[in-house]
């Protein structure tokens, strides 16, 4: 599917195998379950590593190998030196970890196609399904809920990211700029290169806009995991998760910010975010306001699961596991 959302047929066979990071700020034994479960479910010919983007240089790794982790901090991303994205003053993790994709990157440069999977991204199915499913998508930027920035609200678009910095002479053409929702998400390598060289040249701003907008800006192919958007093929639509662009939150639906999700039993489909024993979430519902307000937010979880389990019951659309796993192996 072309930047424009039309879809497109050609087969991607990138050079270099593909590779799947776990994507997390703490290690601990549910963390490494996560990635010790993709280790087992991946293709075969999938490199499977975790990235952990702690401050502290001796965070525990639950007993794995360190040939297994790549520790990045944020001197680490300070040091791409990109002059608008490496500025201290007021910088955080949100936003910006896009930087952890390009050091990622940096260090494994060989890899055709780069899968980053956040901890708390859950796949109920095997992950092996959802890979092979995506394999010969032509797609350089593969996420969730891509929208135009002239589809999304401009109400509540202006408040979600803050202000993009393009640098004079770069292409910024406005039909190709587009948000996306990346916990889980696969790059090319030529879409990470370019993402690179725009943060050389001075483009700033948040991840979620600058990830598929740089690729779209270039003529590269976008595509959705699923939802309803114009990005997504027709095979695909309303199939792997549901969610609403047009939220701050992206609820109600399976692959959302926020609330933190409990997940029901519908093969192949996912689910954010689904958080480990002992990690909070960083983002809970805000229960800031008078009593009414506080008790909408404490109630809109339980909604939205009602929501959920009815879209499940009237959208039931399983993936047939044996035709995307014709060609797979065991791991």
């Amino acid at each position: 599917m072309t930047a424009d959302g039309m879809l497109c047929q050609k087969c991607c066979s990138a050079p270099g195998r593909p590779v799947v990071a776990v994507v997390s700020h703490v290690l601990n034994a549910e963390v490494r379950g996560v990635f010790e479960r993709l280790v087992r479910e991946a293709p075969v010919d999938f490199d499977v590593r975790i990235i952990l983007s702690a401050e502290d240089p001796k965070a525990g790794i639950a007993g794995l190998p360190e040939t297994q982790v790549d520790r990045i901090t944020r001197s680490d991303l300070f040091d791409l030196e990109y002059p608008e994205k490496c500025q201290d003053v007021g910088w955080q993790m949100a936003g910006n970890l896009d930087l952890v994709f390009l050091e990622f990157h940096r260090r494994h440069p060989g890899h055709g196609h780069y899968w980053f999977i956040e901890y708390d991204v859950h796949w109920e199915g095997e992950w092996q399904v959802f890979f092979e499913h995506f394999r010969t998508s032509a797609a350089d930027v593969l996420g969730a809920t891509m929208l135009r920035i002239d589809d999304v609200p401009a109400s509540q678009s202006n408040p979600w990211y803050p202000r993009q910095v393009v640098p004079p002479g770069m292409a910024w053409e406005r039909q190709h700029v587009i948000k996306g929702f990346l916990p889980a998400c696969r790059l090319s390598r030529r879409a990470l290169e370019a993402l690179g060289a725009a943060y050389r040249a001075g483009l700033g701003g948040h991840y979620e806009i600058n990830v598929p907008t740089v690729a779209a800006q270039q003529g590269m192919v976008i595509e959705d995991f699923g939802g309803n958007g114009r990005y997504v093929r027709a095979e695909n639509r309303n199939r792997f998760y549901f969610a609403q662009g047009n939220t701050y939150t992206h609820s109600p639906g399976s692959f959302v910010f926020r609330p933190v999700q409990k997940v029901l039993p519908r093969r192949n489909t996912l689910w954010h975010p689904v958080k480990p024993g002992g990690v909070p979430a960083w983002h809970p519902l805000r229960m800031q306001g008078g009593p009414l307000k506080s008790a909408v937010e404490w109630a809109k979880p339980l909604l939205w699961q009602g929501v959920i389990r009815w879209w499940f019951a009237a959208r039931w659309r399983p993936l047939k596991d044996q035709a995307d796993l014709a060609h797979r192996g065991g791991r």
